[in-house]
């Protein structure tokens, strides 16, 4: 069946193909110009051609194809992107991989001991010691100082300063008394020392003349507690590791650690091992002196080792210092000979 006229592509009626088909580059082949074939029968034909012709349509038609895709070379023999290629090739480079970043063997971590279950940590624990206890109070009464210092023993008056200072043997305490009524208590070793030594001041207070005085606004201003712990410290690697607002370290002003802890206490930390807390409270002490103990225990260091050092230092100034002598004497002699010469 001819679909198209045959004028339209310069055919003849001998069906000889014209120039212009081969100036279309169709060649002699007008196969493409035919219907397609299906085969015999209703169903359609998935016949498909060598693998000469790169496309098949249908029997007899060389520019498409229905049936079994075929692998297609555009790059010659060199380059075959075959199955097989591509297993080789990823073998290589898993074998390169294998070399460059060798395997590791993930080896089991030591467990960590907490310094809790470490009995060493538990049994090397200082306790503080309270050493004093500030307390304050008013009498709610204005105070004559001249005659409480009369009628009173143990007692020193400071007109130049406007106070009176007085002391107790039992418990062993001392109070700054001022003419509007403050009073302000130290010495005492407990909390409860600080209470019943406030108490007693103001009786004494109350009986050389003065019956309105009574205790009110009493607290506790500030606790001060020391403590050593039993080795030394490294203090300068302790202040480099954990530097930051919460410690300062000045050596040129004070041989200690000023550190904070966080709640509220101040710790001065001594390379000897002592440590000395200051709060407001003993509650507060003890409570700085469990955070900051975890802190110090990593930078122990060996007392014998210091001494060591401190030896090995001496015995090493002595020598410079023997040798500056000796440079000196050599010095005189030079000049005592010069002087001779002239």
């Amino acid at each position: 069946m001819d679909l198209i006229d045959d004028s339209v592509f310069g055919t003849s009626d001998t069906g000889v193909v014209s120039d212009v088909c081969y100036d279309q580059g169709y060649g002699s082949n007008l196969d493409f110009l035919t219907e397609p074939s299906y085969g015999i029968g209703t169903e359609p034909s998935y016949e498909t051609k060598n693998e000469d012709s790169p496309i098949s349509y249908g029997n007899g038609n060389n520019f498409l194809s229905y049936g079994q895709p075929q692998e297609v070379n555009i790059y010659g023999n060199n380059l075959q992107y075959s199955q097989n290629q591509n297993q080789q090739t990823n073998q290589h480079l898993h074998h390169q991989q294998n070399q460059l970043f060798p395997e590791q063997k993930n080896e089991p971590e030591p467990e960590e001991v907490r310094l809790e279950d470490d009995p060493e940590f538990q049994n090397s624990k200082p306790q503080v010691t309270i050493s004093n206890v500030v307390t304050n109070f008013r009498c709610r009464c204005h105070l004559n100082l001249r005659v409480i210092a009369q009628k009173t023993k143990h007692v020193i008056y400071k007109r130049d300063q406007g106070k009176l200072m007085m002391k107790m043997r039992t418990p062993p305490m001392m109070a700054n008394i001022w003419s509007s009524g403050k009073v302000v208590c130290q010495g005492a070793k407990s909390e409860q020392d600080a209470k019943k030594g406030s108490r007693t001041f103001a009786r004494m207070i109350q009986q050389s003349g003065f019956p309105n005085v009574k205790v009110s606004n009493y607290k506790v201003v500030n606790v001060l507690g020391n403590c050593r712990v039993p080795f030394a410290l490294d203090i300068m690697q302790f202040s480099v590791d954990n530097s930051g607002p919460n410690l300062t370290y000045e050596p040129e002003l004070h041989p200690a650690v000023n550190f904070r802890p966080g709640n509220g206490a101040t710790l001065k930390i001594f390379s000897t091992g002592a440590l000395t807390i200051l709060g407001k409270n003993v509650e507060t002490v003890e409570k700085a002196l469990e955070m900051s103990y975890p802190l110090l225990y990593p930078y122990r260091r060996d007392s014998q080792q210091d001494e060591n050092e401190v030896e090995k230092d001496l015995v090493n100034g002595q020598e410079e210092f023997d040798g500056f002598i000796e440079r000196c004497r050599s010095g005189q002699r030079f000049l005592k000979r010069i002087m001779l010469e002239k």
